[in-house]
């Protein structure tokens, strides 16, 4: 049996990314620091339970639901700085695709490339494009993107942000974790529920964490304050967790990414 935890990753944004390699081996030539390309992402999270059956739910928490911790407006100013990704395997492929954690007064995000294209003719087409020694001008504003051209199309990449979050959105709250430089951040889903992970500041370190569901010491479904809807056909549990079974569920946070202070 297996269990699968869905919807929970897709707003914290840890994808496997997927490129053609004809693109990727003409931009390869343009930049040494690009070893792969990505665009689209595949998340799965499965718990072995047994070897016969397969059981899929997806879990949140209530609206109103919070860690019983002192809530807070933002990070400290100690720990604001750019953090890289730390590689490991196939992470190695997000780091060359550039992929940073940012902590600063507007909050904390991930910061990466994000791969865009524009036809050719469009360039020639538009005069507010111009294309010139490899680089396009006219999609930054004062500023020009490398670009790689394949099947009639600039490809580019463009910095993005993803936003864990953000000081003073209503739809994110940010909570003291249980120990120091540990913190827990809620999220408001479009289906009115929150999803949650953790942070954690450690030396020149920063981790991300979200539940382990593959451990089996503790089902978060028994959580007492608990209802179970239906959506197409997968059943969703909403938890209101007490102040204890909130200190129980704080110790069943996995780290998933972690990043390294940049050296300036």
């Amino acid at each position: 049996m297996f269990r699968f935890g869905v919807d929970f990753k897709d707003k914290v944004n840890r994808p496997f990314l997927l490129v053609k390699d004809q693109f990727f081996s003409i931009f390869k030539k343009k930049t040494l620091t690009m070893n792969r390309w990505y665009c689209g992402l595949l998340f799965f999270l499965l718990l072995p339970l047994s070897s016969n059956a397969q059981e899929v739910y997806s879990l949140y928490f209530a609206a109103k639901a919070h860690p019983e911790t002192t809530q807070l407006t933002g990070f400290e100013s100690k720990y604001y700085a750019n953090y890289e990704l730390v590689g490991e395997g196939e992470l190695d492929l997000r780091v060359a695709a550039g992929n940073e954690l940012v902590v600063d007064e507007t909050g904390v995000y991930i910061q990466k490339n994000k791969v865009l294209s524009i036809s050719r003719e469009e360039v020639r087409e538009n005069s507010k494009y111009l294309v010139r020694g490899g680089y396009l001008h006219g999609v930054v504003e004062n500023d020009s993107v490398m670009v790689a051209l394949a099947d009639e199309k600039y490809f580019f990449l463009m910095p993005t942000k993803s936003y864990l979050f953000e000081t003073g959105a209503i739809t994110n709250q940010l909570y003291k974790g249980a120990s120091p430089n540990e913190f827990f951040i809620l999220n408001s889903e479009d289906n009115g529920y929150q999803s949650i992970i953790s942070i954690r500041f450690s030396g020149n370190q920063v981790i991300l964490l979200d539940l382990d569901y593959e451990q089996t010491t503790f089902d978060f479904r028994t959580v007492t304050g608990k209802k179970m809807v239906t959506n197409d056909g997968i059943p969703t549990y909403i938890l209101s967790p007490t102040k204890k079974e909130w200190q129980t569920l704080m110790k069943y946070f996995v780290a998933y990414d972690t990043y390294q202070r940049k050296i300036s």
